[in-house]
């Protein structure tokens, strides 16, 4: 651009002559157009991996998803041989109780 740009300040904004803006815009036209064009291949891109995204997104909450109805059923399944193992703990205190009774009485009987 071989001309300097007259800028007015108003107010603590700057401001150009709107003679001076068509010429700029005359001069970088073509840059302007590539940077448009660029403009919206950058938003395709964009919308393009929202879209992927969201793909992974579905995909991530099924997972999820499955993660916590295999840990529900992983917990059930533990506390269900939790209670399994307290009765066999159970049966088996009270079997030695029995043969406590049965020791004691033996050598109640033995001892007289």
């Amino acid at each position: 651009m071989g001309k300097w740009l007259e800028v007015k300040q108003i107010k603590w904004e700057f401001y150009i002559s709107s003679a001076d803006f068509s010429n700029v815009v005359k001069e970088y036209k073509d840059k302007i157009y590539e940077l448009e064009q660029e403009n919206k291949s950058l938003k395709k891109e964009n919308a393009d991996i929202k879209s992927e995204l969201s793909k992974f997104s579905e995909a991530y909450k099924k997972y999820r998803d499955y993660e916590k109805e295999e840990l529900a059923e992983s917990c059930y399944d533990l506390a269900r041989e939790n209670e399994s193992l307290r009765a066999e703990v159970k049966n088996l205190v009270e079997r030695n109780i029995e043969l406590d009774k049965k020791y004691t009485f033996v050598l109640s009987k033995l001892r007289r």
